[in-house]
């Protein structure tokens, strides 16, 4: 579960990659945002808000309507597209800009498979993230 001043961390950290010259950044940007939101059981009508009303953070939706929302940890560690979204969504704060950098690689060029050694250090950002594997 994703509290009212985690939630804000992320998305300030976000923000300013929104001015990226590089489009493909930028909305990998918007969809890190939106990813973010969504695991706290928000959208972007709810982030409007509290941008024209800040007091509204505080009034994060109720745990009831987060219910489809998965927490760090929650997700197995079995598909690395899977992890690849997992380490977007909850790596913002935690991970090296190495490591970021690796991530979004990933993300943008989509291999079909991972060689042994990018399948080493995705599972190890992923561990140090708190993502257990499946069985």
């Amino acid at each position: 579960m994703i509290d009212r001043d985690h939630l804000r961390r992320r998305i300030a950290l976000l923000v300013p990659r929104l001015g990226s010259s590089f489009d493909g950044e930028a909305t990998a940007t918007v969809r890190a945002i939106e990813r973010t939101l969504t695991a706290a059981g928000c959208d972007w009508h709810w982030l409007a808000d509290v941008i024209r009303e800040p007091a509204k953070l505080a009034a994060l939706p109720s745990k009831r309507s987060r219910q489809n929302s998965a927490g760090p940890g929650a997700q197995p560690m079995n598909d690395w597209r899977s992890v690849v979204r997992f380490c977007q969504l909850y790596g913002v704060e935690a991970l090296s800009e190495k490591d970021i950098d690796f991530i979004d690689s990933l993300s943008r060029l989509r291999p079909q498979h991972l060689s042994p050694r990018q399948q080493q250090w995705l599972d190890g950002i992923a561990s140090r993230l708190g993502m257990r594997r499946s069985a």
